[in-house]
């Protein structure tokens, strides 16, 4: 009866230890440039929030009130001013009206490169686009 009990804690132990660095590394790995599926992905996790409307009936929050609520997003975000943060490679951008009734949010590649690039507004469509001039993608 002893026998079984080590084996299994033995087993247990060792398959411990092969995932503990496993999880060290991916902890570790910087993320990555957004993909082609990841922008349009933020996005409407941004908007979700947004039109949720916690601020109020009619008002839209501000950038770091909307990251706040977006975990996924949060994590990788560094906020640069009150209208606009980095994000993997791109920069997000809201603007609010005064009152409040109406935004706008960008994400662009920053540095301007050729990427892809994705805007909407309190309608909720999101429209996606490139610089003119660079090669299709």
């Amino acid at each position: 009866m002893r026998t079984p009990l080590r084996l299994g804690l033995f087993v247990g132990l060792a398959l411990m230890g092969t995932q503990a660095p496993t999880v060290a590394v991916q902890l570790s790995v910087p993320s990555q440039a957004l993909s082609k599926d990841e922008g349009p992905r933020a996005m409407r996790m941004l908007l979700t929030m947004q039109a949720n409307r916690p601020y109020g009936k009619g008002n839209y929050g501000t950038l770091s009130e909307i990251l706040a609520l977006v975990p996924p997003v949060q994590v990788d975000a560094t906020i640069i001013d009150e209208q606009t943060a980095s994000y993997r490679g791109y920069t997000i951008r809201m603007t609010r009206s005064a009152d409040r009734k109406h935004f706008e949010l960008a994400l662009v590649p920053a540095g301007g490169t050729c990427a892809a690039s994705w805007f909407s507004n309190e309608h909720n469509v999101i429209y996606s686009g490139q610089a003119i001039g660079c090669p299709a993608q």
